[in-house]
């Protein structure tokens, strides 16, 4: 097995060769050292002729040190690490999301990336640490992509009230306007009924198109549980509720 450094002439070699077929791709280096491409075609040339993981793995790891503010680069080597889902790599490649992360915060992709690895392993915790993370780094005009992955991958797979509704109480303390039945479903289905019963006249008085479903289960919560509601004025619920049918019979909605 020969190293570059003797096929080049340069005292120092840089890499151990795996495969006479890979030289012409290392002294095409030698002379595009900064190139993404150039490390992107060498990687497609090693999945073609079947190198090894490792092997792959390390020319991955020499393109982010030459090129460390190359998106394309970490999401192929991302991309690379995430196609293998064994416990045993997890360890070691979750060095490689932090350091990309860290160099590259600004690129939402990414931090997404590295979130559903975290979620696909089982890592919740972790997943709602980084997640945090990313919202801290990111302008908040990039925010929304973070909210989607939280709000739909990660409260499907956390799956706990002590997660689930707290993230959703913040996300709409932020964002009041984005008030929707998902939210409504989320509190009846943990038995939140008081604070249902207070999302569902918010929620009538922010869209007014679904004012009269939200009556109908302010009423149906009124029935079923009238002992756990005690934040919502009841006279008023039926007051507008009986308003709002008088109105849509008038116009001949029902």
């Amino acid at each position: 097995m020969k190293s570059l450094g003797d096929m080049t002439g340069h005292e120092e070699a840089v890499e151990v060769i795996e495969s006479d077929l890979d030289i012409p791709f290392e002294e095409d280096l030698l002379r595009n050292y900064s190139s993404p491409k150039h490390w992107l075609r060498y990687v497609a040339h090693l999945h073609e002729r079947g190198a090894s993981a490792d092997r792959v793995r390390i020319v991955f790891e020499r393109s982010v040190q030459a090129n460390p503010f190359s998106y394309k680069l970490w999401k192929a080597f991302l991309d690379y690490l995430g196609s293998f889902q064994q416990p045993d790599y997890l360890q070691r490649d979750m060095g490689v999301y932090e350091r990309c992360v860290s160099v590259m915060s600004k690129y939402p992709r990414l931090w997404l990336v590295y979130a559903g690895m975290l979620l696909e392993a089982g890592l919740v915790c972790h997943c709602q640490r980084t997640l945090d993370r990313a919202l801290r780094a990111l302008p908040i005009t990039q925010h929304d992509r973070i909210w989607d992955f939280y709000l739909g991958k990660f409260l499907a797979k956390a799956a706990n009230p002590s997660l689930v509704v707290p993230l959703w109480r913040r996300f709409l303390k932020l964002h009041p306007e984005r008030l929707d039945e998902q939210y409504v479903t989320v509190l009846g289905e943990w038995g939140l009924w008081d604070e249902q019963a207070d999302a569902l006249v918010r929620l009538a008085d922010l869209k007014p198109a679904l004012r009269p479903q939200c009556h109908r289960e302010l009423l149906g919560l009124l029935r079923e549980h009238p002992g756990d509601i005690r934040s919502v004025d009841v006279e008023a619920v039926l007051m507008a509720a009986i308003a709002d049918h008088g109105q849509r019979q008038g116009a001949g909605q029902y």
